[in-house]
């Protein structure tokens, strides 16, 4: 995120407290000769919009401040990556991604091509949200002794089948399930809204909150 100045600013004026953005923290630097300003998050934006400010703190090389504060919009857009064939495989396999590249924190992950497939999470990984479940076949996800952190929303839709063992999911947004998860000696730390099937097999937690809706189905199995 940058921001050019119309005319020379003092460089020690152009700092954290001047150049603000809502729900971020980060860095700030100045480049005389450009005049532009650098905001650099500490962490990844997520799918949303931002309002960035220049406070009446910044001041020219005169000493000048702006009458009031500055502020403008901006949203940004994170990588949607998709399963992009109907066949099953390892998700350490970049071959198999839409993008060429194995999902990062800052990927909208979706698997729901058409076809009935598994996909087995082979690593400890992050993602912004994931999508499960199309609207053809059936889709499914699975997760052996493996951390897997969904910063942002999960759906797990009415194709899609979600295997959780020996694992840990995580993150700072809920789950929502209209499909099927099956728990084994796992562990959910997201809030579950659950409108499918939720099996848990065997002793597992949940530590966000649980909801189930009308016409859903809570089996548990000792």
């Amino acid at each position: 995120m940058t921001a050019v100045f119309s005319e020379d600013m003092d460089p020690s004026t152009i700092n954290e407290t001047t150049f603000l953005v809502s729900g971020a923290t980060g860095s700030v630097t100045y480049d005389a000769p450009t005049r532009t300003a650098t905001f650099t998050p500490y962490s990844n934006l997520t799918d949303i919009t931002y309002t960035a400010t220049i406070t009446t703190g910044a001041k020219d090389l005169t000493g000048h401040t702006p009458e009031s504060d500055y502020s403008w919009s901006f949203s940004t857009s994170l990588a949607v990556v998709s399963w992009k064939d109907g066949v099953s495989g390892n998700w350490s396999d970049p071959t198999k991604w839409s993008t060429g590249i194995v999902p990062t924190s800052t990927s909208n992950v979706q698997i729901k091509g058409a076809g009935t497939y598994t996909v087995t999470i082979d690593m400890d990984t992050t993602v912004n949200t994931l999508t499960l479940g199309g609207s053809v076949g059936t889709q499914t996800l699975s997760v052996s002794n493996r951390r897997v952190t969904i910063n942002g929303s999960g759906t797990v839709g009415s194709h899609g089948i979600m295997n959780i063992l020996n694992s840990l999911i995580s993150g700072t947004r809920g789950i929502t399930n209209q499909g099927q998860i099956n728990i084994t000696s796992g562990t959910i730390n997201n809030a579950l809204a659950n409108g499918g099937t939720l099996v848990s097999n065997g002793a597992n937690v949940i530590y966000g909150a649980l909801t189930t809706h009308s016409g859903s189905t809570l089996r548990i199995n000792a």
